[in-house]
């Protein structure tokens, strides 16, 4: 590969790019498949048995890359579901838990991107790995890791590939229930390789709305505050992944989801799914969403402004 020389800072827990510009990849087909997940996608290639759906042919390759790095840690995950040996807390204080099984998948993804791609990624666990290139992977193995240590199947492998402050592609799958959602940008989004768009419902009443916060204290209490001005009229929920959160806003299961202290390694595939299937996201504000910016309100549209009214102030 030829990508140009790549300079990428990082500072705490949100990163900042500084890019060059890329070389177009050499030796890589156009005409692409990508795995149709809903019919048993975690067999290895060699012994799938699943149809493949072609895609459209001006899809980039780094979809398919994403693609197949999920379901490479999905295979990691189901194995492990349920047999898990080490828990331990992450280190820095009180910022969850991490398993080996986390460790194995984030290996799994890194080893396969860094086979196909020499752009630079940020990992939940690893941190940032340096490489060529004006775009980063932004990688969260497991996203859900105490609904996973619990037995909750709820949980999925998130891969996003991030260009400034626009997402490019993203890719997140449960690989338990068989769900691997996907999009490009101005490509759609998809669900097991049909497109999926938000909901078309105007009324907060009523509306499910996910909620989620960070690991802070100042992020839990805004989470207090939020439920307090949102549940009279609209109903809450909070699955724990929010990967998953807002795919299933894109897909029209819920009207909004809203988060204050995640890190761009839960949201960023996310982002852009929503987008692709017609949503908005901006921070509490209402301006457009960054990457350096953790306050998240991503909706179908049509209640933005009003759930941007029942935020004000609550952004600092």
């Amino acid at each position: 590969m030829t990508d140009s020389q790549n300079g990428m800072s990082y500072s705490g827990s949100t990163p900042r790019w500084g890019c060059g510009s890329p070389s177009p990849i050499l030796g890589i087909p156009t005409n692409l498949n990508i795995v149709n997940f809903a019919g048993g996608g975690h067999r290895p290639e060699s012994r799938r048995k699943n149809k493949r759906v072609k895609v459209m042919k001006d899809f980039s390759p780094y979809l398919q890359y994403a693609l197949n790095a999920a379901q490479k840690a999905g295979v990691i995950l189901k194995k492990g579901y349920g047999n898990i040996r080490s828990i331990k807390n992450k280190e820095g204080g009180n910022k969850g838990i991490v398993t080996e099984i986390d460790e194995k998948s984030e290996e799994a993804i890194i080893q396969y991107l860094r086979e196909n791609s020499n752009y630079p990624i940020f990992t939940e666990e690893a941190g940032t790995i340096k490489g060529k290139g004006n775009m980063c992977w932004i990688i969260d193995p497991l996203d859900g890791t105490t609904n996973f240590a619990r037995g909750i199947p709820l949980f999925a492998i998130s891969i996003a590939l991030l260009k400034s402050d626009q997402v490019q592609l993203g890719v997140v799958y449960n690989p338990i229930i068989n769900e691997c959602f996907y999009a490009e940008l101005g490509k759609g989004a998809y669900l097991n390789s049909e497109p999926i768009k938000i909901s078309d419902k105007n009324d907060l009443q009523g509306s499910v709305i996910f909620a989620n916060h960070g690991y802070g204290k100042h992020d839990k209490e805004l989470f207090v505050e939020v439920i307090k001005k949102l549940s009279p009229f609209s109903s809450i929920r909070k699955f724990g992944t929010t990967a998953l959160e807002l795919c299933y806003v894109a897909k029209g299961s819920a009207e909004a989801f809203l988060s204050a202290g995640d890190e761009l390694w839960d949201y960023a595939a996310g982002v852009i799914l929503i987008q692709e299937a017609g949503g908005r996201v901006t921070d509490w504000n209402g301006k457009d969403w960054n990457n350096s910016n953790s306050y998240i309100l991503a909706s179908n549209g049509s209640n933005h402004e009003e759930l941007l009214k029942a935020l004000t102030g609550m952004q600092s």
